[in-house]
C-alpha cells in the first residue's frame, strides 16, 4: 500500500506543534493532571488537523487482476457456440484476486457478462451479427469497459478475418494502457469449400462462344459439383476436385438472341458447411433484343403476334413458365399476357411485373379470354386484391351488386334412394340442407330454381329473385323420395328455363348419382348440342358412393360446367356450398354484345363481342371500350407507377371475338392501344453508366453530355430493384459527372434504373442489370495467421494453444486512491471534545 500527500507543507504545522509542546514541558509539570491531559488532548488535534490540510490518500487494488474473453462468432470461424465457451470455462478457473468477463462479437460486439470471480454461463445470452467481423469494435469495448485497476488482460478468440473496421490504432491503444492482447486461433481445422468469384461478360454478341471464370476456393481436398443456371434453366454440371487455395473453373456459353440474361452457379460439395457460399449470380447482355415480349401458350404465330408486327415493333415469344424474375424483362418495353391462366401467375411472376411497370416504366398489356379468368372464381377476396392491384378493373363487383347477374337452377334427385339414411339422417333431408346452405352465397337480386325428379320432375320453387330466402325454405320443405330415377325431363325443363333469363350467368348444377331408368341416348346427344350453342352451364355433383360417373362428366363436359364427386353424402352441403359460389363467382359472359367507345379513337365501327371477361372499373383508371348493354369495361387503362397497364376484356383468337379478327379496324385499334403502353425514352442527353461492385458495396457512377458538352446542371436518380430496393440520389463530383455509392447490399440480381433530369425534364434513361455476391464474412474462410501474429506483436501478448492462461503480464494499471482527510477531520473532533469534557469534568472533580 502506498500514500500520497497533496500538501506536504502542511506537516511543517504537525513539527510546529511537537517543538512548542517540547519547549514548554517544564510548564506543564506545575499543572493538574486533567489540564496536563486536555492540552495533549488538544495538540494532538491540531496535529490531526494539520494531517488532514497535508491531503493524504493512500493506494489499494493493484494486486487484482481482470481478463476480458472477447469472443469471434461470426460465420467464417466455424466453430459452435458451445465449443467456444466450452474452451473459455476450461481457461476461467477461479483463483484468488481473479476476476473474468465476456464479449462476443461480429459484426458488432455486445458483453455477455460483467466481471466476476467465476463464469457460471451455460450458453451464449446474445446473438450478435455473424455476416461481418469486426475484431476492432470489440477490442475498444473491451478496452473501455475494463476497470482502472489492477492488471488487465485480453484473451481474444478469432480466425482474424476482418470484414471491416480499423485495427492498428485500437492496438495502439491497447499497448500504451498496457494492456496485453492473447489470442486462441479459431478457424485452422475449418474444412469448408466454397465459390469465391464468377466473372461474366457484361455484354456479349448474338452466336458468339464466350467462357464464364469460376473461382472455387477450399480448406481440404474433395470432390463437388458445380450447377449453372441461365434464367432459371439448368445449362451446365461440371464435377471438379478441388484442393486447398484458389482454383479456377471455365464454363462456356452462346447466345443466340439478345436480350438480358441472368446466371446463377451454384455448388455441391461433400465438405461443405455453410450454405451462404455456394452461389454466386452474373448477367450480360446481347445488344439489340426485341421491343416486345408476348406471353402466351400456344406455339406458331399467334394472332396477336400479327398484330405487334403490323405495328412495325420487334417482339418475341415465350411460355408462361419463362417468366422468371424481372431481370430478363428489363430489355423489353412491353409485355403481353396473351390469354394466360391468371391464376397461374405467381407471387415472384405478379411482382417482377409490378416492378417492370412501376420502377422500369414498362407497359403491361393482359388479353384475357375465357382461359385466361378460369378459376379465378375460387380466388379468395385477398388473392384477388394482390393481382388487381397492378390492373384497371376489378373482379370483384362494387356493393350492392357483389355477385350480379346470375340465375341458377338446382336440379335435385328425389327418387326412393334418397329415402336412405347416410349416418342417421334420411339422404333427402341433407339435400334439402345443401340446397339451403348454398342459399348464403347468393345476393337477394340472383335468380333461383328449384326443380325435384324422379321419373317425373316437379318446380318446387319456380325460378325467380331469391328474395328474402323464406319462399325458398318453406318450398323445399315439402320435398320428398319416391320412385325411379330420369333426369332427361327436368334438365331439358331447367335448360329452357334459363334460355329465355336475361341473366349474365345462367348454370344448371345437378345433384344425382346418374343412374337413370331410361338411358335415352339420342335425347341427351340433342340437347348436348343445344348445350354448345348456348350461354347456359350444366355442371354436376355426384353423389352416393357409386355413381355414375361416365354419365355425368360426359353432362358436364357437354354443358361447360364441372363434374365434382362427392364421396360421403354428408359432406354434401360444403360441396354444394363451395360450387355455388364458384358459379356465382363466374367471370366469362357468353352471347352477343355490342361495343361502344367512350373515348375518342382513330378506329370505329367496332365489331360486337361474343362473349367478355365481367370486370368492373377501378379508380383512376380509363375505361375507352365498353360492352353493352350494361357497359362493363372491355379495354381499359391505367398508370401505374411509371408504366401503363391495359386489360382487354377478350381475347383474339376467335372464341370471344371472332367478328374482330374479320375486321379492318383491327390492326389501328391495337396499335393505337400499344402506343399508350410503349413509353419511349427521350435522348436529349448521352447517359453513360457504369457500376463498380466492392466489398459489400455498389458504387454508380454516371457521365452525362449533351453533344459535346457536360452536363452539370442535372439531376440523377437512380432506383435499385432486387431482393432489396433503394432510391438513390447521384451527386456531382465533377463536370458531368456524378457518383453515388450503396452499402450493405444482400447478395442476388438487381435491376438498376438511373434518370437524368433537368428543370423536371426527362433528358435520359439507362437500365442496367447488376449481380452482386454474399457477404464478404463467407469469402475469407480459414486462419488469418499474419493478423494474429500482430495482435500479439503489438500488444505484447501471447498466441494460446493450450487451455491454460499465461502468467500476469503487462504493467498495472494507475492505482486509485482514496482521501483520508475526512477521516482525520473526524478524529481531531474527537480530540477537540475530549478536551472539552477533561476541563469540565476535572474542575468538578477537584471541587
Amino acid at each position: 500500500m502506498s500514500v500520497l500527500l497533496d500538501a506536504p507543507w502542511a506537516l511543517l504545522g504537525i513539527v510546529v506543534i511537537v517543538l512548542g509542546v517540547w519547549a514548554t514541558r517544564k510548564r506543564w509539570r506545575n499543572l493538574p493532571r486533567g489540564d496536563q491531559v486536555a492540552l495533549l488532548a488538544r495538540a494532538g488535534a491540531l496535529a490531526l488537523l494539520c494531517l488532514a490540510l497535508a491531503g493524504p490518500r493512500f493506494a489499494s487494488g493493484a494486486s487484482e487482476r481482470f481478463i476480458y474473453f472477447v469472443v469471434d462468432r461470426s460465420a467464417s470461424v466455424g466453430a459452435e457456440p458451445s465449443e467456444l465457451l466450452q474452451i473459455v470455462q476450461a481457461l476461467a478457473q477461479p483463483a484468488e484476486g481473479v476476476s473474468y468477463g465476456l464479449i462476443s462479437f461480429g459484426a458488432e460486439p455486445l458483453i455477455e457478462t460483467s466481471f466476476a470471480p467465476t463464469l457460471s454461463l451455460t450458453e451464449f445470452q446474445t446473438e450478435p451479427n455473424a455476416t461481418a467481423t469486426d475484431i476492432a469494435s470489440a477490442i475498444r469495448l473491451a478496452l473501455e469497459t475494463l476497470p482502472r485497476t489492477g492488471r488487465r488482460e485480453i484473451v481474444l478468440f478469432t480466425d482474424g478475418q476482418m470484414t471491416s473496421g480499423e485495427i492498428y490504432s485500437v492496438l495502439a491503444r491497447a499497448r500504451r494502457e498496457g494492456v496485453p492482447i492473447h489470442v486462441w486461433p479459431l478457424g485452422g481445422d475449418f474444412l469448408e469449400v466454397w465459390l469465391y468469384d464468377l466473372q461474366v461478360p457484361a455484354e456479349v454478341p448474338v452466336g458468339v462462344p464466350f467462357s464464364l471464370r469460376v473461382e472455387v476456393g477450399a480448406t481440404t481436398r474433395g470432390t463437388g459439383t458445380i450447377l449453372l443456371y441461365r434464367n432459371g434453366e439448368l445449362i451446365h454440371t461440371v464435377s471438379i476436385e478441388y484442393a486447398p487455395g484458389i482454383q479456377e473453373v471455365r464454363l462456356t456459353d452462346q447466345l443466340e438472341t439478345p436480350g438480358a440474361f441472368a446466371y446463377r452457379v451454384y455448388l455441391k460439395a461433400d465438405s461443405d458447411r455453410l450454405r451462404e457460399n455456394n452461389e454466386l449470380y452474373g448477367v450480360t447482355i446481347v445488344p439489340g433484343g426485341p421491343q416486345v415480349l408476348i406471353v402466351e401458350r400456344s406455339g406458331g404465330e399467334s394472332t396477336v403476334a400479327r398484330l405487334v408486327r403490323s405495328s412495325g415493333l420487334s417482339f418475341e415469344q415465350r411460355e408462361l413458365s419463362e417468366l422468371t424474375a424481372l431481370l430478363p424483362l428489363a430489355e423489353y418495353k412491353v409485355i403481353i399476357l396473351n390469354n394466360i391462366p391468371m391464376e397461374q401467375l405467381t407471387k415472384e411472376q405478379r411482382r417482377a411485373l409490378k416492378n417492370f411497370v412501376a420502377d422500369l416504366g414498362g407497359g403491361l398489356w393482359v388479353i384475357q379470354g375465357r382461359e385466361a379468368v378460369a378459376g379465378l372464381e375460387e380466388q379468395t377476396g385477398p388473392e384477388l386484391a394482390d393481382l388487381e392491384e397492378l390492373l384497371p378493373v376489378s373482379y370483384l363487383a362494387p356493393e350492392p351488386y357483389q355477385i350480379p347477374g346470375l340465375a341458377l337452377v338446382f336440379v335435385m334427385d328425389r327418387s326412393g334412394s334418397m329415402g336412405d339414411p347416410a349416418g342417421g339422417v334420411p339422404k333427402i333431408e341433407i339435400l334439402k340442407r345443401a340446397a339451403l346452405r348454398s342459399l348464403d352465397v347468393l345476393d337477394p337480386e340472383d335468380w333461383v330454381g328449384l326443380i325435384a325428379f324422379d321419373t317425373d320432375f316437379d318446380w318446387i320453387v319456380p325460378l325467380k329473385p331469391l328474395g328474402d330466402r323464406r319462399d325458398f325454405q318453406s318450398s323445399i320443405q315439402r320435398l320428398n323420395a319416391n320412385g325411379g330415377t330420369d333426369l332427361y325431363f327436368a334438365l331439358r325443363s331447367a335448360f329452357e328455363t334459363l334460355e329465355k333469363t336475361p341473366a349474365r350467368v345462367k348454370h344448371i348444377l345437378v345433384f344425382t348419382d346418374g343412374h337413370n331408368n331410361t338411358r335415352r341416348e339420342r335425347e341427351y346427344r340433342e340437347l348436348y348440342e343445344r348445350f354448345q350453342k348456348s350461354t347456359v352451364r350444366v355442371s354436376a355433383l355426384g353423389i352416393d358412393r357409386a355413381p355414375n360417373e361416365e354419365f355425368l362428366m360426359e353432362l358436364a363436359t357437354a354443358g361447360r360446367g364441372r363434374y365434382q364427386r362427392v364421396r360421403e353424402f354428408s359432406d354434401l352441403p360444403v360441396f354444394s356450398l363451395r360450387e355455388v359460389r364458384r358459379i356465382a363467382r363466374l367471370r366469362w359472359i357468353e352471347g352477343q354484345s355490342l361495343v361502344r367507345a367512350l373515348a375518342p379513337m382513330k378506329a370505329e365501327d367496332f365489331p360486337p363481342v361474343r362473349g367478355y371477361v365481367l370486370t368492373h372499373e377501378r379508380p383512376g383508371a380509363q375505361t375507352v371500350l365498353v360492352a353493352l348493354p350494361d357497359e362493363n369495361p372491355l379495354l381499359a387503362f391505367k398508370r401505374y407507377g411509371l408504366g401503363h397497364v391495359a386489360v382487354l376484356n377478350t381475347d383474339l383468337e376467335g372464341d370471344g371475338a371472332p367478328e374482330w379478327l374479320r375486321w379492318s379496324g383491327l390492326s389501328q385499334l391495337f396499335a393505337e392501344s400499344l402506343g399508350q403502353l410503349y413509353r419511349p425514352i427521350p435522348r436529349q442527353g448521352e447517359l453513360t453508366v457504369q457500376t463498380v461492385l466492392g466489398d459489400e458495396s455498389l458504387e454508380i457512377i454516371a457521365d452525362i453530355r449533351e453533344q459535346d458538352r457536360w452536363i452539370s446542371d442535372a439531376e440523377l436518380y437512380a432506383q435499385l430493384i432486387g431482393p432489396s430496393q433503394r432510391d438513390i440520389v447521384l451527386l456531382p463530383v465533377a463536370p458531368g459527372r456524378y457518383r453515388a455509392q450503396l452499402l450493405r447490399i444482400p447478395q442476388g440480381q438487381y435491376t438498376l434504373r438511373i434518370e437524368a433530369k433537368r428543370a423536371g425534364q426527362l433528358l435520359s434513361e439507362v437500365i442496367k442489370p447488376v449481380a452482386t455476391p454474399y457477404a464478404k464474412e463467407y469469402r475469407q474462410i480459414g486462419l488469418n495467421s499474419d493478423l494474429v501474429s500482430e495482435i500479439t506483436r503489438i500488444t505484447g501478448g501471447e498466441v494460446l494453444e493450450r487451455a491454460v492462461l499465461p502468467p500476469p503480464s503487462g504493467k498495472v494499471a494507475q492505482e486509485t486512491y482514496r482521501a483520508l482527510w475526512p477521516w482525520l477531520l473526524l478524529s481531531a473532533l474527537g480530540l477537540f471534545l475530549v478536551d472539552l469534557a477533561l476541563r469540565k469534568l476535572w474542575w468538578l472533580l477537584e471541587r
